[in-house]
């Protein structure tokens, strides 16, 4: 097995005890010996899921295998419980989903989100279920957790076009229209706010004429000083979106040094140089 489908941390407690029994096909007293057992383990752990994970009694990760993680990647889960990894759960609450664990109970296909940090989201699907010792008393949960990201992504899409398209035909005027679009990008990607800028052919320079945020003091004030920018080709964020044509991201815009208004803006903002590039 290559050495990065190898990363794991053990359990320390012993109510999740994964050596198999002896099998009857090897023979009277003949049982697997520690490395069988563990290879065994990792390759039905690597048939079911992308992530197999155990918890103690009080929720935190006790063992966790990653299909391809880092030592790194897993040594930040152990000793954590889900919600303080920075997971946001999309059918459901935390408040829903903590009752369950504590009445015991399995749960499946639960999704979250997870932000890194470099800004990128990424989505899981879980299934878990409770775990027992030998007197009956609960010593936590075990489960599966599968990569779901490029199945989220196809949906937000889908779901981003439909209602692209709706705005466009509902709006009564080619502000409402730019509005509506606006906000229907910045929501589904979670940001605060948007930013449009119209190209002006006659002095080649971009000039603000539309924008859409989250109610807020802080963004009037940061759409207030935009209304003042003027960007020229590859000068600025939107400057070089509009030179080269291509989208540009940025996780954190308060440290991006290309960036106007850069102290006082949000820190989720998107900006939209013409109506085809992002940055």
């Amino acid at each position: 097995m290559p050495e990065r489908m190898r990363q794991s941390a053990r359990p320390r407690h012993k109510g999740n005890d994964r050596t198999p029994p002896k099998q009857a096909s090897e023979g009277p007293g003949k049982s697997e010996g520690p490395g069988e057992s563990e290879a065994r383990f990792r390759a039905i752990a690597e048939l079911s899921g992308d992530w197999y994970w155990e918890q103690d009694a009080s929720h935190r990760f006790t063992w966790v295998f990653v299909r391809g993680g880092a030592a790194e990647e897993v040594s930040s889960i152990i000793g954590k419980t889900r919600w303080e990894l920075g997971e946001q759960p999309l059918n459901g609450t935390w408040e829903e989903h903590r009752r369950l664990l504590d009445a015991r109970q399995p749960f499946s296909d639960f999704h979250v989100r997870l932000v890194d940090k470099d800004g990128a989201q990424h989505f899981f699907s879980t299934t878990g279920a409770p775990t027992f010792d030998a007197a009956g008393i609960f010593t936590g949960y075990r489960g599966l957790a599968r990569r779901i990201t490029k199945r989220k992504r196809a949906e937000q899409l889908l779901w981003l076009e439909h209602t692209v398209a709706r705005s466009v035909t509902e709006a009564d005027s080619v502000a409402a229209a730019l509005k509506a679009v606006m906000r229907a990008v910045c929501e589904a990607q979670d940001w605060e706010c948007g930013r449009f800028f119209r190209a002006d052919d006659e002095s080649g320079t971009l000039h603000f004429a539309e924008a859409w945020s989250k109610p807020g003091p802080q963004f009037d004030l940061y759409m207030e000083r935009s209304r003042k920018v003027v960007y020229t080709p590859g000068v600025g964020l939107a400057g070089k979106v509009w030179q080269t044509g291509e989208p540009m991201w940025v996780a954190d815009i308060t440290r991006d040094p290309d960036s106007s208004c850069s102290a006082s803006r949000p820190r989720k903002c998107c900006a939209k140089a013409k109506s085809a590039s992002a940055t």
